[in-house]
């Protein structure tokens, strides 16, 4: 099957934001002064904000979330995202597909302000058509297959010919359930099992 259409995920599979999330994340529970639970380390990446924040302090009072937020949001937005990096020859195949003709997008469970900022900090902003956050479109998108089935059906994309890329099981699933093929990307923080 030709796919002329890609749409990727971005942490894990596009770049290697963990150092910066990590970071952030360490420091908005100093902040906040709320001890993690768990190991800060690259398997936590992926899901939505919130969901990240629940897993790393454990079941919290609703205010104690929203100050880590809050927390998290001002340190990476302003300083942590400038530790992503492209994984090794991602910048590579990008320019490949834009050789031939392939169309790009990008769908993301990442707020719409770090993705924009990492997007143009990597000097990419060229090769995708649109790029999609959670954040960005209105309240009835809330899952990651809503965000692709939305860019397929506002592009009026092909789904036979359109595929997601993404380094997680929860990406297949969405891209299943978004009725598009999905393409895992070895590489990423999803694949780091034992």
């Amino acid at each position: 099957m030709a796919y002329n259409t890609v749409i990727f995920d971005l942490d894990g599979t596009l770049v290697d934001s963990a150092p910066g999330i990590l970071h952030s994340l360490h420091a908005a529970c100093f902040e906040v002064g709320v001890p993690t639970i768990v190991p800060l380390d690259a398997q936590l990446i992926g899901p939505p904000l919130q969901q990240v924040l629940r897993t790393v302090v454990g079941e919290q009072p609703k205010k104690v979330i929203d100050q880590l937020t809050c927390a998290f949001k001002k340190h990476y937005d302003n300083t942590g995202f400038l530790k992503t990096e492209a994984f090794p020859n991602v910048e590579a195949m990008l320019m490949s597909l834009a050789v031939h003709g392939c169309t790009m997008y990008v769908a993301t469970n990442k707020r719409q302000i770090p993705t924009t900022r990492i997007v143009r900090k990597l000097a990419w902003e060229h090769f995708f058509k649109h790029v999609y956050s959670l954040d960005s479109l209105a309240s009835n998108i809330a899952t990651k297959a809503d965000l692709i089935n939305h860019v397929v059906c506002t592009h009026k994309l092909r789904r036979r010919s359109t595929v997601y890329v993404g380094d997680r099981d929860d990406d297949g699933i969405a891209a299943r359930t978004a009725r598009i093929p999905f393409i895992l990307a070895a590489w990423g923080y999803g694949c780091n099992r034992d």
